[in-house]
């Protein structure tokens, strides 16, 4: 197994630990220094030795800290980030499916202003209907000549979508077919394999199929 996949998944753990040993190192360094001077120890040599080792430790057990902060932050907020781009995709897909009721709503183009930067209720959301099966052909050609009309998209939009959602829609349509064949193809392997065995009959020495 690799080494740095597992770092990145397990790094609050990691710098966790670094940051502990980091710490408890420099309050142990801090130990050592004070136990030499009580001990009569050289007193330069012994301040010049703690205060090494622990301004070491300690820059490292602060900088180990601030990435793990970092770290934990950053996937927290990544999560939180994916959760409410999430949510605005499903408000902004429930405001389009209104829009396409109401010519008024239509022409607030609410949608679009709810919705996440990277996805376009309108258009995202009329190619998926029509890749799933929700809308026919005919439906789906209507609700295009209806944002041309209403001046939601652009001629140039139109035609990508277009080509966008019929390569879609056939790739979904062959995935469903292979899907199919391997359904039939497990019914059939399973059918097989329930079949009883006919043994042939024996008259005499002889042997005769039954078929």
């Amino acid at each position: 197994m690799s080494v740095t996949p597992w770092l990145r998944s397990h790094a609050p753990g990691v710098l966790l630990v670094g940051f502990l040993l980091a710490a408890g190192g420099t309050v142990a360094a801090a130990g050592v220094g004070l136990a030499a001077l009580a001990t009569g120890t050289d007193l330069l040599v012994a301040f010049g030795v703690t205060v090494a080792a622990v301004a070491t430790l300690g820059t490292l057990a602060v900088v180990l800290f601030g990435a793990l902060v970092w770290t934990v932050v950053g996937r927290l907020l990544g999560t939180t980030g994916r959760g409410v781009a999430a949510a605005r995709r499903q408000l902004a897909d429930a405001v389009a499916a209104a829009e396409t009721r109401s010519d008024r709503l239509a022409g607030l183009d609410v949608s679009r202003t709810v919705a996440p930067a990277d996805y376009d209720p309108v258009l995202d959301g009329l190619k998926r209907q029509y890749v799933d099966g929700e809308l026919s052909e005919l439906g789906f050609e209507r609700r295009l000549d209806r944002l041309l009309a209403d001046d939601r998209i652009d001629p140039e939009q139109a035609r990508a979508v277009r080509a966008d959602a019929a390569f879609d829609r056939d790739l979904e349509r062959e995935l469903e077919r292979e899907r199919e064949r391997s359904r039939t193809r497990t019914h059939t392997d399973a059918t097989d394999r329930d079949a009883p065995i006919e043994e042939p009959s024996r008259v005499g020495d002889r042997e005769f199929d039954l078929d």
